[in-house]
């Protein structure tokens, strides 16, 4: 068992809360997940979920099949569209 404090000084995770707070910032921060690049959060958790059942040099070739279809996905166009366009995107989650 480790304390909030030290688990932050570790990095095994990015912020903490007063617990009063944890409630509100969890769904903030689901909400900014649901707005974003749906479909590379979904790969990104395929990628993590399946990959840790899998040996290494599996995992890391199903990564990068992922991330190929990432790459091709009309959000990969859409992001850097933009990024050069200096607007924010326009996710569609495909």
């Amino acid at each position: 068992m480790i304390t909030p404090q030290e688990a932050l000084d570790i990095g095994l995770v990015n912020r903490v809360f007063p617990q009063a707070e944890t409630r509100e910032r969890t769904r903030e921060y689901a909400r900014k997940l649901a707005s974003s690049a749906t479909y590379a959060v979904s790969n990104i958790k395929l990628a993590i979920m399946n990959g840790k059942e899998m040996p290494l040099n599996v995992a890391i070739r199903c990564e990068g099949e992922l991330q190929n279809l990432l790459f091709r996905s009309e959000d990969a166009k859409e992001g850097m569209s933009a990024f050069l366009e200096k607007r924010q995107p326009n996710w569609k989650g495909v």
